[in-house]
């Protein structure tokens, strides 16, 4: 299976990943690389973490283009995502995320995961209780992560 990851630095799953599929690694400086190679050669799956600091800021334009599993390593993504937006002189994209999305702005890359990967299981009720449409499994913390 051909995987593309986008994280700014990989953990031991990605890692252990790669001893039986091909995983290429996207993180700020290579996510460019991303469009050309899936063209190329489309990968099976895509994978994103995101988080709500600027490490994860990158990987908003491809949570959109090739929706595949989001690894939500945070409860909100509010903080980093108001900053880009505001960085970018994007005010009206920040009020259509926040209405769509709520104070979280979790919305909007929930809604376009395949499925999202958290490592609680209170998180995860948390979700589908409050996203009833998206698919929400539990990764355990201690499987391999880099907090």
């Amino acid at each position: 299976m051909r995987l593309a990851w986008f994280t700014p630095r990989p953990d031991d799953v990605v890692l252990e990943l790669r001893r039986r599929h091909h995983v290429d690694l996207f993180n700020a400086e290579r996510a460019h690389d991303f469009v050309w190679m899936h063209f190329r050669q489309p990968y099976d799956l895509t994978v994103v973490e995101l988080a709500d600091t600027p490490a994860y800021a990158y990987v908003w334009p491809y949570l959109f283009h090739d929706p595949g599993i989001v690894i939500l390593r945070a409860t909100s993504v509010q903080r980093s995502r108001s900053e880009l937006l505001h960085r970018q002189h994007r005010p009206h994209d920040l009020r259509a995320e926040r209405s769509f999305g709520g104070p979280s702005l979790l919305g909007a890359p929930l809604a376009a995961a395949r499925l999202v990967v958290v490592f609680d299981a209170a998180i995860a009720r948390e979700l589908r209780t409050d996203y009833p449409d998206v698919e929400v499994r539990i990764l355990p913390i201690g499987a391999g992560t880099h907090f």
